[in-house]
């Protein structure tokens, strides 16, 4: 059975991609190109970035719901620019990064939910002992940002969408 305060949290979770979605909305194949600075990425790079990063949260999760204490291995040598480059995060349409997110944070809250898998559940990642309630919160802090970053771009080019959170 989920605390009242973890079914908020995994609610939240599932919801974010709607963010990423509402922060894209309405831009245009050469507006997605944009970037908030020279040398920053462009709002289609960020977007990316975020699902890239998921599908590694995402076995993080696989793992919590396996067994408490698992080890979950994650490359330390992750470098987001040579993904960048090598996953051709310039060149690639998105849709279909939206979709997967949108996918992979629903397809999580259900494991959650219908296994009764407790946020309180440790998983190693490393050497370290992590709780995965505070993991989930690191996934929303993450994509946030870089949602951020688009709503920024957005700013910065005058494609403010009207009364939205991240203005």
């Amino acid at each position: 059975m989920l605390l009242e305060s973890d079914r908020v949290l995994l609610n939240q979770y599932r919801d974010q991609p709607k963010h990423l979605i509402d922060a894209i909305t309405g831009l245009t194949t050469e507006q997605l190109d944009l970037c908030r600075a020279p040398g920053k990425w462009s709002i289609r790079q960020l977007a990316h970035h975020i699902v890239d990063c998921e599908l590694n949260y995402f076995q993080k999760h696989r793992v919590a719901f396996s067994n408490t204490g698992h080890r979950f291995i994650f490359d330390d040598g992750f470098n987001p620019d040579i993904w960048a480059d090598a996953m051709k995060y310039s060149e690639r349409p998105i849709h279909i990064e939206l979709k997967l997110f949108e996918l992979i944070r629903e397809y999580i809250v259900y494991l959650y939910e219908t296994l009764s898998v407790p946020l309180d559940r440790v998983v190693t990642i490393g050497n370290e002992q992590v709780i995965i309630r505070d993991e989930l919160s690191w996934d929303l802090s993450h994509a946030n940002h870089h949602i951020s970053q688009i709503f920024e771009t957005r700013s910065v080019h005058n494609l403010i969408i009207p009364g939205s959170a991240f203005t």
